[in-house]
């Protein structure tokens, strides 16, 4: 019962249930309560989200960092087109030196959090140790994550500074750096989560595979974009092509997503130890929140296609107008992402 009780909960978090985990030895004789050690669970799940929140905080915090970047470069512009260009030199090398620091002290906070997840219940066996080491890789990535992005948000601090000469040239490669930037964050984005997304059978790993997928098709609209930008040519049928095929890739995804949540709710609905325990209640509660990203990751490849059509077409407007949904669409699935964990901490 308690081996059971384990791996149906590690199957919400992180990983599958294990096809042995029902053919497994009874864990070593203790006396304790079914609901005693859920109550057990549902403190270390607490302590656990509040270790990793303050790593996947960070990342949070560098794409809102990453964003004003965009935000810089749209402020030399508007000086320059204003004919303020000595007022544009002086802003924009005051504007890198704070970018630059900011991007330091955000690593500075990484190395400064404490670097071991809280060690799980001995009462989830085996899966405790595969869920410390699925902690430690998430802070490892995260880490990762910010050199990378560091390195391609200085690169864009850079030609912001160029910029300001006014020179066509470095106009225009200010113009293609936008979606260069953008093209190594999600990439990165991508490294991160392919090494954190779980086991194939569970919820978090079909999650996961919508966002790399939904990922790669801005990745291929964002380098045809930074191309355009250069003046160089570019296959629009072909990219279009391409976005199409990752968002029918991350359609199924979805749909093993909703397959998944249903299966895995059979498996707490059938668990003795669960019934009546709040932790039952916050793992539901978590599922619900993934049923709905399911819906969101449909409506993400769906605007994905639409911004496919409107490059293809060389529709600007219609550009603008799917990154901006798209951009709404993305806020839903973190308030989803964020209402979960909390669920999943039992502070919601």
């Amino acid at each position: 019962m308690r081996h059971q009780l384990a791996a149906v909960v590690s199957a919400v978090l992180l990983g599958a249930v294990p096809a042995t985990a029902f053919a497994e030895p009874v864990a070593p004789p203790q006396v304790q309560s079914d609901q005693v050690m859920a109550a057990s669970i549902q403190e270390w799940l607490a302590e656990a989200a509040q270790w990793s929140g303050a790593y996947t905080g960070l990342m949070d915090a560098r794409v809102e960092r990453l964003t004003g970047l965009m935000d810089g470069g749209n402020r030399l512009m508007d000086l320059l087109n204003a004919r303020k260009e000595r007022e544009a030199r002086a802003w924009v090398q005051s504007w890198a030196v704070e970018q630059k620091a900011a991007f330091a002290a955000d690593y500075d906070a990484y190395a400064a959090l404490p670097p071991h997840p809280p060690e799980a219940p001995a009462s989830l066996g085996s899966e405790a140790e595969e869920l410390r080491q699925d902690y430690v890789i998430l802070r490892d990535r995260v880490g990762s994550l910010l050199i990378q992005t560091r390195t391609s948000g200085e690169t864009y601090i850079d030609l912001v500074v160029a910029a300001a000469s006014g020179r066509p040239n470095d106009l225009r490669a200010l113009g293609s750096g936008t979606f260069t930037v953008m093209a190594a964050h999600l990439q990165a984005e991508n490294v991160m989560m392919e090494n954190v997304r779980g086991r194939a059978g569970e919820p978090n790993y079909y999650f996961t595979n919508c966002m790399l997928e939904s990922n790669l098709a801005m990745i291929a609209w964002a380098r045809a974009a930074e191309q355009r930008a250069l003046g160089k040519p570019v296959d629009l049928a072909g990219v279009a092509a391409t976005m199409r095929a990752h968002t029918s890739t991350a359609r199924q995804s979805a749909d093993d997503l909703a397959t998944s949540i249903e299966q895995t709710g059979q498996l707490l609905a059938s668990e003795p130890g669960l019934q009546g325990t709040p932790l039952l209640a916050n793992l539901t509660g978590a599922l619900d929140t993934l049923r709905r990203n399911a819906e969101v990751e449909h409506r993400i490849a769906d605007e994905m296609d639409r911004l496919a059509r409107a490059m293809q077409a060389s529709d600007q407007a219609g550009q603008e107008a799917s990154t901006i949904s798209l951009n709404r669409l993305v806020d839903q699935r973190l308030a989803l992402f964020q209402q979960r964990q909390a669920l999943i901490a039992g502070t919601a």
